[in-house]
Protein backbone atom coordinates (compact mmCIF):
# COMPACT_ATOMS: atom_id res chain seq x y z
CA UNK A 1 0.00 0.00 0.00
CA UNK A 2 1.29 3.42 -0.87
CA UNK A 3 2.16 5.19 2.39
CA UNK A 4 1.89 8.81 1.35
CA UNK A 5 -0.81 11.35 0.83
CA UNK A 6 -1.62 12.38 -2.72
CA UNK A 7 -0.07 15.50 -4.20
CA UNK A 8 -1.73 17.36 -7.07
CA UNK A 9 -0.09 19.93 -9.28
CA UNK A 10 -1.33 22.10 -12.15
CA UNK A 11 1.21 23.06 -14.80
CA UNK A 12 1.16 25.86 -17.37
CA UNK A 13 3.27 25.83 -20.53
CA UNK A 14 5.13 28.91 -21.74
CA UNK A 15 4.20 29.83 -25.32
CA UNK A 16 7.49 28.53 -26.72
CA UNK A 17 8.42 25.13 -28.08
CA UNK A 18 9.77 22.65 -25.52
CA UNK A 19 9.23 25.08 -22.66
CA UNK A 20 9.74 23.96 -19.09
CA UNK A 21 6.34 23.63 -17.37
CA UNK A 22 5.58 26.25 -14.74
CA UNK A 23 3.86 25.07 -11.57
CA UNK A 24 0.88 27.34 -10.92
CA UNK A 25 0.00 25.62 -7.67
CA UNK A 26 0.26 22.30 -5.90
CA UNK A 27 -1.69 20.80 -3.05
CA UNK A 28 -1.85 17.66 -0.94
CA UNK A 29 -5.16 16.02 -0.15
CA UNK A 30 -5.96 13.02 2.00
CA UNK A 31 -3.78 11.16 4.46
CA UNK A 32 -0.97 8.58 4.42
CA UNK A 33 -2.30 5.42 2.76
CA UNK A 34 -4.82 7.24 0.54
CA UNK A 35 -4.59 7.50 -3.21
CA UNK A 36 -6.53 8.91 -6.14
CA UNK A 37 -6.84 6.89 -9.34
CA UNK A 38 -8.43 9.48 -11.62
CA UNK A 39 -8.85 13.24 -11.91
CA UNK A 40 -11.00 15.24 -14.34
CA UNK A 41 -11.78 18.90 -14.90
CA UNK A 42 -15.26 20.20 -14.01
CA UNK A 43 -17.46 22.86 -15.60
CA UNK A 44 -16.72 25.36 -12.81
CA UNK A 45 -12.99 25.25 -13.56
CA UNK A 46 -12.24 22.90 -10.69
CA UNK A 47 -11.50 19.20 -10.50
CA UNK A 48 -13.08 15.94 -9.36
CA UNK A 49 -10.99 12.93 -8.37
CA UNK A 50 -11.79 9.38 -7.30
CA UNK A 51 -9.82 6.78 -5.40
CA UNK A 52 -9.48 5.01 -2.08
CA UNK A 53 -9.47 6.55 1.40
CA UNK A 54 -7.62 4.48 4.01
CA UNK A 55 -7.40 6.87 6.97
CA UNK A 56 -10.02 5.12 9.11
CA UNK A 57 -8.52 1.62 8.96
CA UNK A 58 -6.27 -0.44 6.74
CA UNK A 59 -9.21 -1.09 4.41
CA UNK A 60 -9.69 1.41 1.63
CA UNK A 61 -13.05 3.18 1.29
CA UNK A 62 -14.67 4.76 -1.75
CA UNK A 63 -13.42 8.33 -2.06
CA UNK A 64 -14.52 11.21 -4.30
CA UNK A 65 -12.86 14.59 -3.77
CA UNK A 66 -14.02 17.89 -5.31
CA UNK A 67 -11.48 20.71 -5.57
CA UNK A 68 -11.84 24.28 -6.78
CA UNK A 69 -9.68 25.85 -9.50
CA UNK A 70 -6.88 26.50 -7.00
CA UNK A 71 -6.83 22.93 -5.71
CA UNK A 72 -8.61 23.71 -2.44
CA UNK A 73 -10.86 20.82 -1.36
CA UNK A 74 -14.55 21.76 -1.40
CA UNK A 75 -15.98 18.45 -0.23
CA UNK A 76 -15.12 14.78 0.15
CA UNK A 77 -17.39 11.78 -0.19
CA UNK A 78 -16.19 8.70 1.72
CA UNK A 79 -18.11 5.43 1.98
CA UNK A 80 -17.02 1.91 2.82
CA UNK A 81 -17.33 -1.22 4.90
CA UNK A 82 -14.94 -3.59 6.66
CA UNK A 83 -13.57 -4.60 3.28
CA UNK A 84 -11.60 -3.15 0.40
CA UNK A 85 -13.19 -0.47 -1.79
CA UNK A 86 -11.66 1.58 -4.59
CA UNK A 87 -12.97 3.97 -7.23
CA UNK A 88 -10.98 3.76 -10.46
CA UNK A 89 -12.80 6.50 -12.36
CA UNK A 90 -14.77 9.65 -11.49
CA UNK A 91 -16.35 11.91 -14.10
CA UNK A 92 -18.61 14.97 -14.20
CA UNK A 93 -22.19 14.11 -15.23
CA UNK A 94 -24.37 16.20 -17.53
CA UNK A 95 -26.77 17.07 -14.68
CA UNK A 96 -24.01 18.79 -12.72
CA UNK A 97 -23.33 15.81 -10.47
CA UNK A 98 -20.69 13.11 -10.68
CA UNK A 99 -20.53 9.46 -11.72
CA UNK A 100 -17.86 7.09 -10.39
CA UNK A 101 -17.06 3.40 -10.65
CA UNK A 102 -14.78 0.79 -9.11
CA UNK A 103 -15.13 -2.33 -7.02
CA UNK A 104 -15.77 -3.60 -3.48
CA UNK A 105 -15.07 -6.88 -1.70
CA UNK A 106 -17.78 -6.25 0.91
CA UNK A 107 -20.46 -8.69 -0.17
CA UNK A 108 -19.12 -12.22 -0.67
CA UNK A 109 -15.34 -12.04 -0.55
CA UNK A 110 -15.06 -11.55 -4.30
CA UNK A 111 -14.53 -8.21 -5.99
CA UNK A 112 -17.88 -6.82 -7.12
CA UNK A 113 -18.25 -4.02 -9.65
CA UNK A 114 -19.71 -0.86 -8.11
CA UNK A 115 -21.04 2.39 -9.54
CA UNK A 116 -21.95 5.52 -7.64
CA UNK A 117 -23.86 8.70 -8.53
CA UNK A 118 -23.43 11.91 -6.52
CA UNK A 119 -25.16 15.26 -6.86
CA UNK A 120 -23.31 18.55 -7.32
CA UNK A 121 -22.78 18.86 -3.56
CA UNK A 122 -21.34 15.37 -3.15
CA UNK A 123 -24.45 13.74 -1.67
CA UNK A 124 -25.12 10.19 -2.85
CA UNK A 125 -28.12 9.82 -5.18
CA UNK A 126 -27.83 6.10 -5.95
CA UNK A 127 -25.43 3.20 -6.18
CA UNK A 128 -25.39 -0.18 -7.92
CA UNK A 129 -23.30 -3.29 -7.31
CA UNK A 130 -22.79 -6.56 -9.20
CA UNK A 131 -22.47 -9.49 -6.79
CA UNK A 132 -21.75 -12.94 -8.23
CA UNK A 133 -19.37 -15.87 -7.97
CA UNK A 134 -17.10 -14.05 -10.43
CA UNK A 135 -14.70 -11.21 -9.71
CA UNK A 136 -15.84 -8.04 -11.47
CA UNK A 137 -14.67 -4.44 -11.52
CA UNK A 138 -15.66 -1.29 -13.38
CA UNK A 139 -12.55 0.64 -14.34
CA UNK A 140 -13.76 3.44 -16.63
CA UNK A 141 -16.99 5.33 -17.29
CA UNK A 142 -18.16 7.81 -19.92
CA UNK A 143 -21.50 9.57 -20.28
CA UNK A 144 -23.49 8.73 -23.40
CA UNK A 145 -25.50 11.01 -25.68
CA UNK A 146 -28.82 9.75 -24.25
CA UNK A 147 -27.87 10.80 -20.71
CA UNK A 148 -26.90 7.28 -19.66
CA UNK A 149 -23.46 5.80 -19.10
CA UNK A 150 -21.08 3.28 -20.64
CA UNK A 151 -18.85 1.36 -18.22
CA UNK A 152 -15.77 -0.70 -19.07
CA UNK A 153 -14.34 -3.29 -16.73
CA UNK A 154 -13.11 -6.81 -16.29
CA UNK A 155 -14.57 -10.14 -15.23
CA UNK A 156 -12.83 -13.33 -14.14
CA UNK A 157 -13.79 -16.55 -12.38
CA UNK A 158 -12.31 -17.47 -8.97
CA UNK A 159 -8.97 -19.30 -9.12
CA UNK A 160 -8.62 -18.42 -12.81
CA UNK A 161 -6.24 -15.61 -13.84
CA UNK A 162 -7.97 -15.10 -17.20
CA UNK A 163 -9.73 -11.72 -17.39
CA UNK A 164 -12.24 -10.79 -20.08
CA UNK A 165 -13.06 -7.18 -20.91
CA UNK A 166 -16.65 -6.17 -20.28
CA UNK A 167 -18.89 -3.28 -21.35
CA UNK A 168 -22.13 -2.27 -19.68
CA UNK A 169 -24.62 0.34 -20.89
CA UNK A 170 -27.00 1.87 -18.34
CA UNK A 171 -29.65 4.55 -18.36
CA UNK A 172 -29.29 7.76 -16.35
CA UNK A 173 -30.41 5.97 -13.17
CA UNK A 174 -27.86 3.17 -13.46
CA UNK A 175 -30.35 0.55 -14.69
CA UNK A 176 -28.57 -1.94 -16.92
CA UNK A 177 -29.64 -1.90 -20.58
CA UNK A 178 -27.08 -4.44 -21.80
CA UNK A 179 -23.80 -6.10 -20.86
CA UNK A 180 -21.22 -7.64 -23.19
CA UNK A 181 -17.97 -9.51 -22.59
CA UNK A 182 -15.03 -9.75 -24.97
CA UNK A 183 -12.01 -11.99 -24.89
CA UNK A 184 -12.72 -15.61 -25.88
CA UNK A 185 -10.98 -16.97 -22.77
CA UNK A 186 -7.75 -15.11 -23.45
CA UNK A 187 -6.14 -13.04 -20.71
CA UNK A 188 -7.13 -9.49 -21.67
CA UNK A 189 -6.68 -7.72 -18.35
CA UNK A 190 -8.76 -4.71 -17.38
CA UNK A 191 -9.51 -1.98 -19.95
CA UNK A 192 -7.68 1.34 -19.95
CA UNK A 193 -10.31 3.58 -21.54
CA UNK A 194 -13.80 3.72 -23.03
CA UNK A 195 -15.74 6.29 -25.04
CA UNK A 196 -18.85 6.73 -27.14
CA UNK A 197 -17.80 7.10 -30.76
CA UNK A 198 -19.12 9.76 -33.12
CA UNK A 199 -21.24 7.12 -34.91
CA UNK A 200 -23.07 6.22 -31.67
CA UNK A 201 -21.12 3.03 -31.04
CA UNK A 202 -18.37 2.50 -28.47
CA UNK A 203 -14.61 2.02 -28.40
CA UNK A 204 -12.70 0.35 -25.57
CA UNK A 205 -8.95 -0.18 -25.28
CA UNK A 206 -7.18 -2.79 -23.20
CA UNK A 207 -4.55 -5.51 -23.38
CA UNK A 208 -4.63 -8.89 -25.14
CA UNK A 209 -2.29 -11.86 -25.23
CA UNK A 210 0.36 -11.72 -27.94
CA UNK A 211 1.39 -14.79 -29.96
CA UNK A 212 4.69 -14.79 -28.07
CA UNK A 213 4.46 -16.35 -24.57
CA UNK A 214 4.38 -13.79 -21.79
CA UNK A 215 3.89 -10.82 -24.11
CA UNK A 216 0.91 -8.49 -24.53
CA UNK A 217 -0.39 -6.10 -27.15
CA UNK A 218 -2.69 -3.09 -27.05
CA UNK A 219 -6.20 -4.26 -27.98
CA UNK A 220 -8.74 -1.80 -29.45
CA UNK A 221 -12.34 -2.99 -29.82
CA UNK A 222 -15.02 -1.03 -31.72
CA UNK A 223 -18.68 -1.94 -31.19
CA UNK A 224 -22.02 -0.74 -32.47
CA UNK A 225 -24.57 1.00 -30.24
CA UNK A 226 -25.66 -2.36 -28.78
CA UNK A 227 -22.16 -3.55 -27.90
CA UNK A 228 -21.76 -5.97 -30.82
CA UNK A 229 -18.19 -6.05 -32.14
CA UNK A 230 -17.69 -4.29 -35.48
CA UNK A 231 -13.91 -4.74 -35.54
CA UNK A 232 -10.93 -5.21 -33.25
CA UNK A 233 -7.22 -4.62 -33.75
CA UNK A 234 -4.01 -5.24 -31.81
CA UNK A 235 -1.04 -2.89 -31.80
CA UNK A 236 2.44 -2.69 -30.35
CA UNK A 237 6.04 -3.86 -30.80
CA UNK A 238 7.39 -7.08 -29.26
CA UNK A 239 7.28 -7.09 -25.48
CA UNK A 240 4.57 -5.94 -23.10
CA UNK A 241 2.55 -3.08 -24.58
CA UNK A 242 0.00 -1.47 -22.25
CA UNK A 243 -2.33 1.47 -23.06
CA UNK A 244 -3.27 4.12 -20.52
CA UNK A 245 -5.82 6.35 -22.29
CA UNK A 246 -8.08 6.57 -25.35
CA UNK A 247 -9.53 9.49 -27.34
CA UNK A 248 -11.35 9.88 -30.64
CA UNK A 249 -9.70 12.18 -33.18
CA UNK A 250 -11.37 14.85 -35.31
CA UNK A 251 -11.17 12.66 -38.43
CA UNK A 252 -13.14 9.87 -36.74
CA UNK A 253 -10.12 7.76 -35.87
CA UNK A 254 -8.69 6.89 -32.46
CA UNK A 255 -5.53 7.67 -30.53
CA UNK A 256 -4.18 6.02 -27.40
CA UNK A 257 -1.11 6.41 -25.23
CA UNK A 258 0.71 3.78 -23.25
CA UNK A 259 4.04 2.12 -22.62
CA UNK A 260 6.14 -0.78 -23.83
Amino acid sequence: MKKSALALAVLAMLPIVCAVPIIEWNTTVGNPGDWLSDIQTTSDGGYVAGGSYAAYDWHGDFWVSKLNSNGTPQWDYVQGWVSWENLDSAQPASDGGYIACGYTSAFNGHNSGYILKLNASGAEQWNKSWVSANDTSWDHVAQTSDGGYIFAGGISTPNDPVIDMMLMKTDSNGTTEWTRTYGANADNMDPSGVLQASDGGYAVVGVANAPEPGEYRVWLVKTDSNGSVEWNMTYGPPGISQPSSLVQTSDGGYAFSGNN
